[in-house]
C-alpha cells in the first residue's frame, strides 16, 4: 500500500511539473539587484532607481573596461535582476561569459551607428593592468552627454519594466538626471564655441 501511495505522489508531481499552467513561481523578495560594468552606468542607475533598487559595481583595481573578472564575480553578475552593459566593445569579458541574455541591457545599442572608430593610439596602462591600446571603437560613450542621456533613457525604460508600480518615481528621478546631463552638454558646447577653431 505504501509503495502504491509513493508511486501516485511521484506521478502527480511529475504531471504537475510538466503542465505549463501549473508552473511553480518563486517570488523574489526585496529590491531588484542591478549590476553594472562601469561607474557612469552605476551612477545613472542610482540616480534613476534611487532607493527602489540596489546597484552593484565591483571594486576594480585598474580600468574597468579591461577587467578580467574571477569566477565569483561572474557568478554575482549571473544572479542579477538586471545587467547594465555599456556596449561599444566596452568590457569585452561580457562577450565570453555565460550571462543570462534576458537580463542584459546594452545601453548604447540605439546609437551604435554613431560610434567613433579610433585608428591611432599609443599603448599605455592603468594601475596593475597590463598595457593596452584604445584603438578600435571609442567606448567612453558617456563623455558625449547626448549619448549619456540616451543610455540613461534606456536604463529608465528597463527599470520601469522591472518596477511598473514605481513608474512615476522612476520618471521623476530620470527627469532630474536628464536636466543635469542637458545642462552639462550646454556648458560643454558653450566652452567649445568660445574656443572656436584652433
Amino acid at each position: 500500500m505504501m509503495d502504491k501511495t509513493i508511486v501516485i505522489m511521484v506521478s502527480a508531481v511529475f504531471f504537475l511539473a510538466c503542465n505549463p499552467g501549473n508552473e511553480v513561481r518563486v517570488n523574489k523578495v526585496g529590491k531588484p539587484q542591478i549590476y553594472t560594468v562601469n561607474y557612469p552606468l552605476a551612477y545613472f542607475a542610482k540616480r534613476i532607481g534611487g532607493k527602489l533598487i540596489d546597484v552593484h559595481f565591483p571594486e576594480i583595481n585598474g580600468d574597468p573596461a579591461f577587467w578580467k573578472p574571477a569566477a565569483k564575480d561572474v557568478h554575482a553578475f549571473q544572479g542579477a535582476d538586471l545587467i547594465l552593459l555599456n556596449g561599444a566593445t566596452y568590457a569585452k569579458w561580457t562577450t565570453m561569459a555565460s550571462l543570462p541574455k534576458s537580463k542584459i541591457l546594452n545601453t548604447s545599442v540605439d546609437f551604435r551607428d554613431r560610434f567613433i572608430q579610433v585608428t591611432e593610439d599609443g599603448a599605455h596602462k592603468h594601475g596593475r593592468d597590463g598595457g593596452h591600446s584604445h584603438t578600435g571603437t571609442a567606448f567612453t560613450t558617456w563623455l558625449d552627454f547626448k549619448q549619456a542621456e540616451q543610455q540613461a533613457t534606456a536604463i529608465r525604460d528597463e527599470l520601469v519594466r522591472l518596477l511598473p508600480n514605481s513608474k512615476h518615481a522612476i520618471g521623476h528621478n530620470f527627469a532630474d538626471l536628464q536636466k543635469n546631463l542637458q545642462a552639462l552638454d550646454s556648458e560643454l558646447t558653450n566652452i567649445a564655441n568660445n574656443y572656436g577653431e584652433t
